[in-house]
């Protein structure tokens, strides 16, 4: 992440409020198990940058990078991915993206609070033949109270057949998960916010949290 990025995004969140600059990546506060925000992807062409409208669970066990399955890249005309062109006069790029961030998505990311709205947005059109994704789905079931659906959801990440790279691994999560709500409210609270908390560490240190 350059200098520059990350200037830019503190620049931008000194005028939208209810904001943070976090690592190059405009963050809406506070943060309890979700990271809202915006992030800028570089292009092929240098200090261009498309613009996603980010939603990450901060809970997903241990992401090497950040996962963007619940995030779109941004348009302002409806016809395009939305480029970005950050240089040295950050105020005049602000100006540009400022009424797009405040109108159309603030108002989104600003309801995906909590694990209940992040399910009500995301299960109905999930992809449950994406293991990490079905791992998330559990989590978040059990953030909101439905153990049951998140128990369920686990079992059946630890059936799947070993056909992917990735599967031993999310059966390792799964089997920890269930091990963990088997003992109580209070050890899988506590393997969550260990999650959570390597999350933040490895990409949104200083984030709000609340």
């Amino acid at each position: 992440m350059s200098n520059l990025l990350s200037k830019f995004a503190i620049s931008v969140a000194q005028v939208v409020d209810g904001t943070e600059g976090i690592r190059g990546k405009v963050i809406v506060r506070p943060t309890r198990h979700l990271v809202r925000g915006f992030l800028f992807e570089k292009t092929t062409v240098k200090g261009v940058f498309y613009m996603w409208r980010m939603v990450v669970p901060l809970f997903s066990p241990a992401m090497s990078n950040i996962s963007l399955n619940y995030s779109d890249r941004i348009s302002f005309d409806g016809r395009g991915d939305a480029k970005v062109a950050i240089g040295s006069d950050s105020a005049a790029t602000i100006r540009e993206i400022i009424d797009p961030i405040l109108h159309e998505n603030i108002p989104y990311l600003g309801k995906m609070f909590d694990p209940d709205a992040f399910l009500r947005e995301f299960e109905p059109k999930g992809d449950f033949f994406r293991p990490n994704i079905a791992l998330d789905f559990a989590i978040a079931n059990c953030l909101a109270g439905n153990k049951k659906s998140g128990r369920t959801r686990l079992s059946q990440i630890l059936a799947l057949p070993d056909n992917s790279p990735i599967i031993p691994q999310i059966q390792a999560d799964a089997k920890n998960l269930l091990d963990a709500l088997a003992s109580g409210d209070s050890a899988f609270a506590d393997l969550v916010s260990k999650y959570e908390d390597e999350n933040v560490t490895t990409h949104f240190q200083g984030i709000t949290r609340g």
